[in-house]
């Protein structure tokens, strides 16, 4: 195990020189925003324009670029697994590349809660199911979460990542697990069925195999403004 050491550090060391090619970038394009314009306002019309179409994307009044958001779908059951898997994404919202939303108080269902997932599920763009028996069997996952994500989606205007924690029913799922460009672990196992150490490694991988995504798909948004 020991020789593994050098590969999970080569990819954080990898991950770290896109993170920091995409800052120096992003304040290039600042820089030349205000070179260009003057005032806060004029800012945010010139982020209108050319950035993505919409005037959510920039922050009016600040010099940055909104985060790709990440919603995380998983059962009350299966809180210990949404607690360890956010503490390796700590990582990416402490390099500001993402906001991530989860029902982090197991609020009840309800018109309340449905509509909160809704709106967030809305303004997400990876979506992240934690697949056990608990979540293939639970109701309210079933009857309204599974088809929110499912059309979103179909409609293309999320990418869903499966992390596989135990058994689960495939039956249930509303779209196909073999599409999917990214899942965790990636070699047909359970996360459960690792040791501590190797469930470790294998969410580090996918974390910065996350932030390799993400910054990347920053870089070729950027090199659009500038016309490269």
């Amino acid at each position: 195990m020991i020789k593994k050491w050098p590969r999970l550090i080569l990819e954080k060391f990898k991950a770290t020189k896109i993170f920091n090619q995409i800052m120096k970038m992003k304040n290039q394009f600042v820089e030349k925003i205000f070179n260009e314009k003057n005032d806060t306002e004029s800012i945010a019309d010139y982020s209108f324009e050319n950035y993505s179409g919409k005037k959510s994307d920039f922050v009016k009044g600040e010099s940055h670029l909104v985060h790709n958001q990440i919603f995380i779908s998983y059962c009350h059951k299966d809180k210990y697994w949404c607690k360890k898997i956010m503490k390796h994404f700590s990582v990416l919202q402490r390099n500001d590349l993402v906001t991530i939303w989860y029902d982090r108080n197991c609020l009840c269902e309800g018109d309340e809660i449905k509509a909160t997932i809704r709106t967030e599920l809305q303004k997400s763009k990876i979506v992240i199911c934690l697949l056990s028996e608990h979540y293939t069997t639970s109701k309210f996952i079933l009857d309204f979460e599974l088809p929110e994500i499912a059309n979103l989606y179909n409609a293309g205007r999320v990418t869903i990542i499966p992390v596989a924690l135990r058994h689960y029913y495939e039956s249930e799922i509303p779209f196909e697990l073999d599409k999917v460009l990214l899942k965790v672990p990636n070699d047909g196992t359970y996360l459960a069925k690792h040791c501590h150490f190797k469930q470790n490694e294998i969410l580090v991988t996918f974390t910065n195999n996350l932030m390799n995504r993400i910054v990347s798909t920053q870089a070729i948004r950027t090199r659009k403004l500038f016309g490269e």
